[in-house]
């Protein structure tokens, strides 16, 4: 999967790439959650890592509370980041280290694919370490068991989100 990540542009190296990967396989093994889904959601939410709020210091991997939302005033920094380049603030999560993004990313789709009840005690830290996830509605909560079913739930509209996962899983598993 790293050749995948090849000569990409951007801030990343290929040796943060294969940092940024490890995170990724080794909480998908504890979480039992297959990992190239994984990736291949954060590939879709980041354009291989090349988006804004991929870039450190944000490093958010998954859309984590990214709306879209803006503000020329002062926010709070736990779910806001400041754009320098826009002079804005930007509402989203950042997280500290690649390590922890990917417990969060992989914390949140545990979230919609488990009900708490159903979380051995290694998922239920990776759940908790997301912030979005106490957000998450009790009826979703525990009911995403397809990847079509995360269409107009984790990203609105979503038209397809699922399907575009699974295409790009297929490319990073060939």
């Amino acid at each position: 999967v790293v050749k995948k990540f090849q000569n990409l542009g951007g801030a990343y190296t290929l040796g943060d790439y294969r940092t940024i990967l490890k995170h990724y396989e080794n909480t998908s093994r504890v979480a039992n959650v297959n990992p190239y889904i994984a990736v291949a959601q954060m590939v879709k939410e980041t354009d291989w890592c090349r988006s804004w709020w991929s870039q450190r210091p944000r490093r958010n991997a998954a859309g984590i509370g990214v709306t879209g939302e803006k503000s020329a005033k002062e926010q709070d920094k736990n779910t806001w980041a400041f754009d320098s380049s826009e002079n804005v603030w930007k509402k989203g999560y950042s997280f500290p280290s690649w390590e922890i993004a990917a417990q969060a990313h992989i914390g949140h789709l545990l979230a919609y694919a488990y009900t708490d009840q159903q979380l051995n005690t290694q998922q239920t830290y990776f759940v908790a370490t997301d912030p979005r996830a106490k957000f998450i509605s009790k009826d979703i909560r525990g009911a995403i068991k397809t990847l079509k079913q995360l269409d107009g739930k984790w990203a609105v509209p979503g038209k397809f989100y699922g399907r575009s996962i699974a295409i790009i899983a297929n490319a990073l598993r060939a």
